[in-house]
């Protein structure tokens, strides 16, 4: 999240500051099965209070920059 936040000045986004508790800084996992599968450090009633039910949607202030991320194809989430 905060790397997404400083490198592109996004409005409204990670309201909470990384607490994962507002749900502003969801992003879609394009390419990751790591992420997919680890829902315990996403806050699930926080995306479900976002109304997200989509599979492959994380809140980014909860993913670490870590090997886990090696090869990853993220999306900052715009719902419509």
């Amino acid at each position: 999240m905060y790397l997404l936040e400083d490198q592109f000045w996004l409005e409204d986004f990670g309201e909470c500051k990384g607490m994962g508790k507002c749900g502003t800084c969801l992003i879609e996992v394009i390419k990751a099965p790591n992420l997919l599968m680890d829902l315990q450090r996403n806050k699930s009633n926080t995306l479900k209070k976002a109304a997200v039910h989509h599979q492959s949607i994380r809140l980014s202030c909860q993913l670490f920059i870590d090997h886990t991320l090696q090869d990853a194809i993220l999306k900052i989430y715009e719902p419509y």
